[in-house]
């Protein structure tokens, strides 16, 4: 009976197919290896280890996998985006700097990894059954009815079933290698380990070994699938290891101390971990993260005008088109001049005004090759609070954590929350307190606002988060600190601070950018010098639809980064009065999915291949030519580019510049 159901289910695919299948096939075979003694015939099975095998696994021998079992192009474009999009960094100092693009593998802890190495391994399974349909490597049968099987897979889990022969052995050997040219995948041999039948010889033993050159040859495989392959009498010794992996869970979870519905939860933590569980539960949030995701252009391939949520405007993210019938299948792409460049007669004609001004604050890259990608969308809610919009206002005297670090003064919490104060704007509210403060309740209402702001830059950039009592000691500490030093040392004026030159055989980029609100338009500057204070080169260049200082702030450090690149210069220190866009290339992380995302993956990216490069901070007084270039750009809507020889309005900033000794 066993025999004729094994038959009825047993086709062309099935071992891979039913996880239980393989499992409870498994203990047969093992047991009919385990206890074959008669017979001149003998059996092996082989555990061939992968070395590193999803590293290994060739994108294009995926791809042409998929194609053969018939999955449908686009289903197919759009797997193999997922798995050649991504970038890896390196950790310096705690922290991720530069990138490296792959050429093959899949990524360890991916939920859909293992579902693809499947479908991988459907290529070595395919070798197998054509070999066996041959009868060059026809494998194992249980018994008289039984199929005969010569392989059992499970993603890099694989079990090889054949006579004990030398013969079986150079198949086996011509499938593996066949399938490693082919996927990329690599045997180690060294790690592999093979068990006999009781007939087989010791000398036959050896020499197959020897062929295969497995080192290990073993009595039964420990285990497949993560259970033991073979129970004998000594149970308790083989199923140790289930004890004594969840005592090292409950010992981690201090497991004394749940419940019983806690106990149970922690039992099954183990299932948790698998594709399948993952893959659930992404699926059970689908709608959850659509109301917080929307698309970050690209090339805006796609990316559907119509129906996809891509505008920074609120869930549900409705557009409303300027007439009735809009073609709902209209790309993104459909409307771009060139990559980076809105098609503004197409956009005007298209959307309402209020939707007009969003796309025109979307900042795209400038390369075609840049896709389409799904971000979570940037959040206005205050970071210390979580409640109220973040505003100036809000952040220096409404927040509940600014709120609490000035009432835990007697003085402050008096003057800054008296009724006649809080309804005043924030200019009127810091004056009215500056002349009602005593001058060290003043210095504290400003050491105690700079501390909230710290604090939401830390949690913002650093993602470290601390409480406000903490955050209260340590503004008293630096606060005592900044009294004692400001009377014990001799004051130095800012304005006093000069640019300093790189050092010897650098070369250093300055840039800054100018903006307009009114207009919507500004300007940036990018100045290069030596080690003397000689201007290598620059330019300036006038800019449209441009929505915040910051935005064109990250234009210009853009521009000098590509105007770097295309000079050939190196090694570079580029100084920027920005902290924000100096933070933003610390953090090193791509992608980026602000608002300004884009053109922070151009800056990183493009820093990467200037070999040497580094972005530094500077004061604003150290920045005057950049800011003279910008504001000029700015205000004449013109461009110049130059080398060597700098234009006529910034000489006198430039020589006053080189007095740096």
């Amino acid at each position: 009976m066993g025999a004729q159901w094994f038959g009825h289910v047993y086709d062309e695919y099935m071992p891979m197919e039913v996880f239980g299948f393989a499992l409870s096939f498994l203990v047969l075979v093992v047991h009919y290896i385990h206890n074959k003694r008669g017979g001149q015939d003998g059996v092996m099975a082989l555990k061939p280890d992968l070395s590193k095998a999803y590293d290994r696994m060739e994108w294009m021998f995926l791809r042409k996998v998929m194609e053969r079992l018939g999955f449908a192009q686009q289903w197919i474009d759009i797997i193999m985006q997922c798995i050649s999009t991504i970038r890896y960094s390196f950790l310096f100092g705690g922290k991720p700097r530069g990138y490296v693009i792959p050429s093959r593998g899949l990524r360890q802890g991916d939920p859909l990894s293992p579902y693809l190495f499947l479908l991988g391994a459907e290529g070595f399974s395919a070798l197998l059954h054509q070999r066996a349909a041959m009868e060059t490597l026809p494998g194992i049968a249980i018994c008289p009815e039984a199929p005969q099987i010569n392989h059992l897979l499970f993603a890099d889990d694989s079990m090889l079933y054949a006579q004990a022969s030398v013969e079986a052995c150079n198949q086996i050997k011509d499938v593996l290698r066949i399938y490693e040219m082919a996927s990329g995948q690599k045997v180690n041999f060294s790690k592999s380990s093979v068990t006999f039948s009781k007939n087989v010889t010791e000398a036959l033993q050896g020499e197959i070994a020897e062929l295969l050159n497995v080192v290990v040859v073993v009595e039964s495989h420990e285990k497949y699938l993560g259970l033991p392959t073979y129970v004998g009498r000594a149970k308790t010794a083989t199923f140790q290891y289930i004890k004594e992996r969840l005592g090292k869970k409950l010992d981690g979870w201090q497991g004394k101390c749940l419940t019983g519905a806690g106990k149970d939860i922690l039992i099954r933590a183990p299932d948790h971990s698998s594709p399948s569980f993952s893959w659930r539960s992404i699926m059970g949030t689908k709608d959850l993260l659509k109301q917080g995701m929307r698309w970050q252009i690209g090339n805006g391939a796609g990316v559907r005008v119509w129906m996809d949520p891509w505008l920074p405007n609120a869930y549900p993210f409705v557009l409303v088109p300027r007439a009735i019938g809009v073609d709902v299948t209209l790309l993104i792409e459909d409307l771009l001049l060139a990559p980076g460049r809105w098609d503004m007669n197409k956009v005007q004609q298209l959307f309402v005004p209020q939707d007009v001004a969003l796309v025109k604050s979307l900042v795209l890259q400038n390369i075609l090759s840049a896709v389409d990608r799904l971000v979570q969308i940037e959040s206005y809610l205050c970071v210390l609070c979580g409640m109220g919009n973040e505003s100036s206002d809000h952040l220096c005297r409404l927040c509940p954590f600014t709120k609490t670090l000035l009432e835990s003064e007697e003085e402050l919490k008096r003057v800054c929350y008296e009724v006649t104060a809080i309804d005043r704007t924030l200019f009127d509210w810091l004056n009215f307190c500056f002349k009602k403060l005593s001058k060290e309740g003043w210095c504290k209402i400003l050491f105690f606002i700079w501390g909230a702001w710290k604090e939401r830059n830390h949690r913002v950039w650093e993602q470290v988060e601390a409480r406000e009592g903490d955050v209260l000691f340590s503004l008293d500490a630096r606060l005592t600190d900044f009294q004692f030093y400001r009377r014990s040392l001799p004051r130095i004026e800012r304005g006093s601070c000069r640019w300093k030159p790189p050092a010897q055989g650098w070369l250093k980029v300055n840039m800054d950018g100018a903006f307009s609100s009114s207009s919507s338009s500004g300007g940036i500057g990018i100045v290069v010098r030596d080690v003397v204070g000689t201007c290598v080169g620059g330019f300036c260049q006038a800019l449209e639809d441009v929505y915040s200082a910051e935005h064109v702030e990250a234009l210009a450090s853009r521009a000098a980064v590509k105007f770097v690149r295309d000079k050939g210069l190196s090694p570079v220190v580029f100084e920027t009065d920005s902290l924000t866009l100096a933070n933003a290339t610390k953090q090193a992380v791509i992608p980026h999915t602000s608002q300004l995302g884009r053109v922070y993956d151009d800056i990183i990216e493009g820093l990467n291949f200037i070999s040497g490069s580094m972005f530094k901070h500077a004061y604003r007084q150290t920045n005057c030519v950049a800011h003279c270039l910008a504001y000029f750009a700015s205000l004449s809507r013109s461009s110049l580019v130059w080398e060597n020889i700098p234009p006529n309005f910034i000489l006198n900033v430039l020589s006053s510049d080189c007095n740096f000794v």
